[in-house]
């Protein structure tokens, strides 16, 4: 056992505490220490959802009555789950010690807690103590569990949250979010994205019974970068995916992808079906290899304003979006929104002659109703890591557009031999491209196992963020009529 360090953020005439000691003498010493500054005790901050860290909070509550109790959304929940071993741990092994009473925390707001002027924000870090709260004082890591704690921290870890953890993959450490037991379901996600992408999916899909795994991609938000363009071709895209179903201890997955996500579960689908037991994508159909390659297309119909054939070139594209990652997100998000009127009819993208892609889509007056400010903080603060190469990782699946061609010509004539799904909105402009009834013909030749193929009306290009109730229904249906294991 430990007790956290506390500590006490005074102003002139308030203060905010950091967690609370556990013990009734501890409570006791601790609201004399706060009385003593003189200080109105306004809001005690939670840092971790172990007993330990706020055990103490109701009796401050009941010294200091106008305080209020923040944490995370994240820390809450672990805070809720330990109610349930008060009684049954806690206080059975420290009999007459533990603070009585129980808390419900507010979830801190993303602009923070003012305090006289002083503004305090939660950083999420990721890690803490051992990475995930341990629901009870009698585990400890690695005990009952051979090699150490990893399969002990996923067996308590409670139910309805999110687990964070760095897998190395072909080289490249690749931040992921994973939740549920059951069978592997992998979601990836598309440009400029991450994990987050897919925050409306996981949980419903780990609460129908499936293991969801939602990698942040080689070069995107928190995964690594590696230098060389030619490191994220799509045989590489693949080949993490492959490594990282065997990284997490499975035979075999059902792949989600959006954007370029998608690209990459066909693209595996079609090369690996021993190990893709299903396939599902957003946004973009399948291309298969063969025929003109796509950048020769593009620049004849749109010529080199057309945003992929900008992406391709280094140096101006990646300074811009970096510049400010949050309007960067705020903009493109926003831009290919199926709320943006500039939508109904979707176009292409096109950069203006010496410009960049941002000078193509203005600052938006409002975000769309199914994006937040808190959700570009979270965009923005993960690719903001990189620095001033916040999206090259990004940009660099751009770059090998045309590597990719050749690298897959061995396998034209190939189809996608597995259990299918295709969702698309007719405010996207990937479909806007071919146009919706020759989009879903595109499908349904690449793919003879095509289970269903849709067009939502109204939606943009972010499927699942946008349409998330419809974009679930159908992924769960999906995956229930699937055979093998459930």
């Amino acid at each position: 056992m430990s007790t956290p360090h506390l500590t006490l953020w005074p102003t002139a005439t308030s203060a905010v505490l950091v967690d609370t000691p556990w013990t009734h003498e501890h409570v006791h010493v601790i609201g004399d220490w706060i009385a003593s500054f003189e200080k109105n005790l306004t809001a005690i901050y939670i840092t971790h959802g172990h007993g330990d860290h706020w055990f103490g909070a109701p009796a401050l509550l009941d010294r200091f009555p106008g305080a209020r109790v923040y944490s995370t959304a994240k820390t809450a929940v672990y805070v809720w789950k330990q109610h349930e071993y008060r009684v049954a741990e806690w206080e059975d092994r420290f009999p007459g010690q533990v603070s009585p009473g129980e808390i419900h925390p507010e979830i801190i707001p993303a602009e923070g807690i003012e305090l006289e002027g002083i503004v305090l924000k939660a950083v999420e870090l990721g890690h803490t103590d051992t990475d995930r709260p341990i629901p009870s004082p009698r585990l400890r890591a690695g005990e009952g569990t051979p090699g150490g704690g990893r399969k002990l921290y996923s067996e308590v870890a409670m139910s309805g949250t999110i687990q964070h953890t760095f897998v190395t993959v072909n080289g490249v450490k690749l931040h992921v979010a994973e939740q549920g037991e059951g069978p592997l379901v992998v979601l990836l996600h598309g440009f400029p994205e991450s994990w987050y992408s897919w925050r409306h999916q996981i949980g419903p899909l780990a609460a129908a019974g499936y293991r969801v795994v939602a990698p942040d991609q080689r070069g995107y938000a928190r995964s690594e970068q590696p230098e060389a363009v030619e490191a994220y071709s799509l045989l590489h895209l693949t080949g993490d995916v492959i490594g990282l179903v065997d990284a997490l201890g499975e035979e075999g997955a059902v792949l989600v992808g959006h954007d370029w996500g998608a690209p990459v579960a066909w693209a595996t689908a079609m090369m690996r079906p021993d190990v893709v037991r299903a396939v599902a994508g957003l946004s973009v159909p399948p291309i298969l290899p063969g025929g003109m390659p796509p950048p020769s297309i593009t620049r004849k119909k749109f010529g080199e304003g057309y945003y992929q054939i900008n992406f391709q070139k280094p140096g101006a594209a990646d300074a811009a979006l970096a510049r400010d990652p949050a309007a960067t997100f705020r903009r493109i998000l926003s831009g290919a929104s199926g709320d943006n009127p500039a939508n109904d009819p979707p176009g292409p993208w096109i950069v203006p002659d010496g410009g960049t892609l941002l000078d193509a889509m203005p600052e938006p007056q409002q975000l769309p109703g199914w994006l937040t400010q808190a959700d570009i903080d979270v965009f923005a603060g993960d690719y903001g890591r990189h620095g001033d190469r916040a999206f090259t990782g990004g940009l660099n699946w751009y770059r090998n557009i045309e590597r990719n061609w050749e690298l897959l010509a061995a396998f034209r004539g190939r189809l996608i031999e597995v259990p299918a799904l295709y969702i698309g909105g007719d405010r996207d402009m990937v479909i806007g491209l071919r146009g919706p009834d020759a989009t879903l013909r595109t499908v349904e030749q690449a793919a003879p196992q095509l289970w269903r193929g849709l067009i939502l009306p109204g939606c943009g290009h972010w499927t699942q963020q946008e349409r998330p109730d419809e974009v679930n229904q159908q992924l769960l249906s999906f995956l229930a009529q699937l055979p093998g294991p459930r």
